[in-house]
């Protein structure tokens, strides 16, 4: 054979090849688009009751959240009876000086050791179960501050049944409203699956498996419409919406004392602000700490870490360079009575 045939050959072998190639390609596209697409069709319709012992929960079987959980709280039957969430009793005091007493539950003690009327808000609330862990820990500690969920996604079509569920009903306010910086229709984005990921904004298309339209409001124009007097923890997941979150709620941290628990991705927000700028901005006022990898239901509320405002571009930064790059800050407000004791039990060097 002669060289111009050897060269023509490998030619053709190396154009079978490319095309092969080409074909293999596609045929991934395909299937990846035809797994999108069952997912679509299949979303939301399979339920199983999750059993946790203190609160029962329908989930979604499809969804990560549920994928996670271990075997032994999947498909067990709800008893009959309804647990009487004001036991055991845990003084506010008791869970102050607790040392391993959760983050959530330190920070209400606080407020009721100070005489501070408020609420709870859980903003991106998903199957409603930090709301109702929130109502749990109120009512065992012998109080009735109301706790307000909201949850525009799949999983948020649940809460409203697991709050009935567990006979928290009148303790816990389900809205299926996206909250942002104002009221209008919005757009919410959805991927199969993935419900702690349902968003306003960092629209990705080729991920989604749904969008749909949502009504929003605002934690100023929802206080107002429920003239809601008192202060405020809030908790805040929003995917990055976290920036329309604060700008709806200027007035309530100007005229109120709201503690802030929420999520911080800065790749998220640098979509529209930047990073540094944002939180540089939006703790003006308030000391700030980390909630690294805890959970703020189940950590010991004395593990965080402190991050003094003039280190902010330090630390946005280092998370930055994280693998996950992501974590939860706490806002206290130095304004809150008490805030030194307060701040310094939170991890403050004094």
């Amino acid at each position: 054979m002669s060289l111009k045939d050897l060269v023509g050959k490998g030619l053709t072998a190396r154009g079978e090849s490319l095309r092969i190639k080409r074909l293999e390609d596609e045929i991934s596209e395909l299937k990846n688009e035809l797994s999108r697409l069952n997912g679509i069709v299949a979303s939301g319709r399979l339920v199983d009751l999750v059993d946790f012992g203190e609160l029962r929960v329908f989930m979604y079987t499809n969804d990560l959240s549920y994928i996670q959980l271990n075997d032994k709280y999947r498909r067990h039957t709800p008893s009959a009876n309804m647990r009487d969430f004001s036991k055991p009793y845990r003084s506010a005091s008791e869970r102050y000086h607790n040392g391993r007493e959760p983050l959530l539950s330190f920070l209400l003690s606080h407020y009721w050791l100070h005489d501070l009327d408020f609420a709870v808000f859980d903003v991106g609330c998903q199957y409603g179960t930090s709301a109702m862990a929130a109502a749990q820990v109120i009512l065992s500690s012998g109080h009735t501050n109301h706790v307000y969920a909201f949850d525009p996604g799949e999983a948020g079509r649940l809460a409203r049944y697991n709050i009935i569920l567990n006979g928290l009903e009148s303790h816990v306010t389900f809205e299926c409203l996206a909250v942002s910086k104002g009221t209008f229709p919005g757009l919410v984005f959805t991927e199969t699956g993935h419900s702690e990921n349902n968003r306003l904004v960092n629209r990705t298309p080729t991920m989604e498996a749904s969008s749909y339209v949502v009504m929003c409001t605002s934690i100023d124009e929802y206080a107002a419409r429920k003239s809601l007097s008192g202060h405020c923890v809030i908790k805040i997941d929003t995917q990055g919406g976290e920036v329309e979150v604060f700008e709806g709620m200027n007035h309530l941290r100007q005229t109120r004392q709201v503690t802030c628990i929420s999520e911080f991705v800065p790749e998220a927000i640098a979509t529209r602000v930047c990073p540094i700028e944002w939180l540089t901005r939006v703790s003006e006022g308030c000391s700030i700490f980390e909630v690294p990898g805890m959970d703020m239901f189940l950590s010991p509320s004395h593990s965080l870490r402190y991050v003094p405002r003039d280190t902010v571009p330090e630390f946005v930064n280092e998370i930055r360079e994280r693998p996950n790059r992501y974590t939860d800050i706490v806002l206290i407000p130095e304004t809150l009575p008490g805030h030194t004791v307060l701040a310094r039990r939170l991890g403050k060097p004094s």
